[in-house]
């Protein structure tokens, strides 16, 4: 189960993985292109780019495992490291540049500082909120289950009249709010926090394998609005069951969405969901198990013994 759960958190890190690499890579290209001519051009420099890659990507590895909240600093360093290389050859000599990291001292410090504030106000900073925005943007995860079919569609789907298939304990009620049966209200409530609510319009349904609704919900704690389109898709193999969830965002500033699809920010959401209905799942399997076997003995559940018919007959 570990070695299960380390692999879902690997395949989720695949995109910070792969971006910081690159980045590393490219930062040793860059600092070292065109200073050595002993080596025919891009020689050197490939050398120096996948040594960085390696070293610096198995250090991060490393901490990644070890620390996992320490995660999403993957991508910040790869950029931190890339744009000092970049500043370092737009301003020779300077302390930006890669070359001051052997040499220590607060000279070097002071650069990578610098560069790390730059980097984390050009791409984490709120300024550019405004400026660039996504009109539409469409993220799709990908995620198994041993579940089954019902269990696992009801759990992720909210369906009026199944209200505990979803394992929620903040779900007040799931109905339909029309005659047509197209639209539905969720109604959560976790106190001391006030109640909020979830409107649904469904725009194609096939039941336990496709739905495709948009949303308008109430952000908890907070009096914000968030609206999309989701879609749920469901394939069964027979041994195990697919899910594939899209969603589809409007006017959501760039940077947000940048990083949602860089952290595969969907992907970690339904394995939570995942996660949560399978243990709620064989928690209730397991206390019925147990309430079966209570009644059992000496209960009313305990079989009856039938006498052989022989023995029958010659106590008659």
């Amino acid at each position: 189960m570990m070695f299960i759960r380390l692999m879902r958190r690997l395949h989720r890190d695949r995109r910070r993985i792969a971006v910081a690499f690159a980045l590393l890579f490219g930062a040793g290209v860059v600092e070292v292109w065109g200073k050595f001519h002993v080596f025919p051009p891009g020689v050197m420099e490939t050398a120096v780019g996948l040594g960085l890659m390696v070293f610096v990507g198995a250090f991060l590895l490393g901490v990644g495992l070890a620390i996992p909240n320490l995660r999403h600093t993957f991508a910040p360093i790869g950029f931190t490291l890339f744009g000092a290389a970049v500043l370092g050859r737009l301003f020779p000599g300077s302390a930006f540049s890669l070359m001051t990291i052997t040499e220590g001292g607060f000279r070097a410090f002071a650069g990578l500082t610098t560069t790390g504030l730059f980097v984390h106000f050009l791409f984490y900073g709120k300024w550019s909120d405004r400026l660039f925005k996504s009109r539409r943007a469409r993220i799709t995860a990908r995620a198994t289950s041993l579940l089954e079919s019902d269990i696992l569609w009801h759990g992720l789907v909210p369906t009026p009249g199944r209200r505990e298939s979803l394992h929620d304990a903040d779900v007040l009620s799931v109905d339909w709010v029309d005659r047509e049966r197209s639209r539905v209200r969720v109604i959560r409530w976790s106190p001391p926090e006030p109640k909020y609510e979830e409107h649904i319009q469904i725009e194609e349904l096939m039941a336990g394998t496709y739905v495709l609704y948009s949303y308008v919900r109430e952000v908890r704690g907070s009096e914000k609005i968030e609206k999309g389109i989701r879609a749920v898709k469901m394939i069964d193999m027979v041994d195990k069951r697919v899910v594939y969830v899209t969603e589809y965002r409007h006017d959501r500033a760039l940077r947000h969405v940048l990083f949602d699809w860089l952290d595969d920010a969907l992907g970690r959401r339904l394995d939570k969901d995942l996660a949560h209905l399978e243990h709620a799942v064989n928690k209730a399997r397991f206390k019925g198990a147990v309430r079966r076997d209570h009644l059992a003995v000496g209960g009313p559940l305990k079989p009856q013994e039938v006498k052989p018919p022989q023995l029958a007959l010659a106590g008659e």
